[in-house]
């Protein structure tokens, strides 16, 4: 899970496509994003949007027992094209 905010004044940016591997979603109105089902490993995380910049990072996803769900919250900011 997690929500894609506009760099520059942090306002949630809707419409944006995740790609978690080869996984992909849309965010919602207010900037969030979620999958089910990943298995654990790490992955390229990556956003993109129109009128911005592609974002792309590794990221380790865990699925042990007693990890709370909040250490696979991925929160992106995304920077306008200049």
């Amino acid at each position: 899970t997690g929500t894609v905010k506009d760099q520059q004044d942090g306002v949630t940016v809707s419409d944006a496509t995740i790609w978690l591997g080869d996984e992909n979603t849309v965010t919602g109105k207010d900037g969030t994003f979620g999958f089910t089902g990943i298995e654990e490993g790490t992955y390229n995380l990556r956003v993109e949007r129109e009128g911005y910049n592609t974002y792309s990072s590794s990221v380790e996803v865990r699925s042990s027992p007693g990890i709370l769900e909040a250490s696979n919250e991925f929160d992106v900011e995304l920077h306008t094209h200049v």
